[in-house]
């Protein structure tokens, strides 16, 4: 065992150089206290260069992840964009035809998204539950054949409108990244909820903002098309 002085013994072959010796090392080989202060930053200095030169940067999977979860953020208490669509009925949906009147949720979908599909029960339970009430549910689909939306909405029962945004133009004005995303939209035109991931409860998600919001609008209190 060697002591804990910091001397080195010579039969480890332990030589200083001159600049060494005169830094680092004290007569007899052992370090005195700012040669330990040298070697300790260098030490520190090293761990950084390493830390960064091994820091990768961020796949583009990674980054997108990190949007998507940034964009409830960003979209909160902001008015929504009017958007213009056709549904699969061949009628044209615009937002703004819409605001003041109904609160209208958004549900951004695709057809091979498993978390879509997993969320599909509870969302036509929802839409069905408030049909008599001033809401409006709209399935957006991600860019995808017709013919395949219409086999995917028979199979999962849809009971509310499609749409099928054919150019992503309604996903791009909403900053969509990522399935399924769910936007609600207050009778003032205002993003209430912006919601990235799979709604396992309706009820929960939603009432709080609807409550208020179906109060205002059959008192008249929405907002005119003037105003939007």
């Amino acid at each position: 065992m060697y002591p804990a002085s910091g001397f080195i013994p010579d039969d480890l072959g332990f030589t200083c150089s001159r600049f060494i010796a005169d830094r680092i090392c004290s007569r007899g080989g052992a370090l005195n206290t700012r040669g330990i202060a040298i070697v300790s930053l260098l030490l520190a200095v090293a761990v950084i260069l390493f830390h960064q030169t091994a820091k990768k940067a961020p796949s583009g999977e990674e980054a997108s992840l990190t949007t998507s979860m940034n964009q409830p953020v960003a979209w909160n208490g902001r008015r929504a964009p009017d958007v213009t669509t056709e549904l699969l009925s061949k009628e044209t949906f615009s937002l703004s035809d819409h605001i003041g009147r109904k609160v209208v949720i958004l549900n951004f979908f695709a057809t091979w998204c498993g978390p879509c599909k997993a969320e599909m029960p509870e969302l036509i339970r929802f839409a069905e539950k408030h049909k008599n009430d001033p809401l409006l549910f709209i399935g957006i689909d991600a860019s995808e054949p017709e013919s395949t939306v219409q086999d995917f909405i028979r199979e999962q029962g849809f009971t509310y409108p499609v749409a099928l945004d054919r150019e992503g133009k309604v996903q791009k004005a909403f900053g969509v990244r990522s399935f399924p995303t769910t936007v609600v939209i207050g009778a003032d035109g205002i993003v209430r909820l912006y919601e990235v991931g799979s709604i396992s409860n309706a009820d929960v998600a939603f009432d709080a903002l609807l409550a208020p919001a179906f109060a205002a609008i059959n008192a008249g209190a929405g907002i005119t098309r003037e105003e939007r």
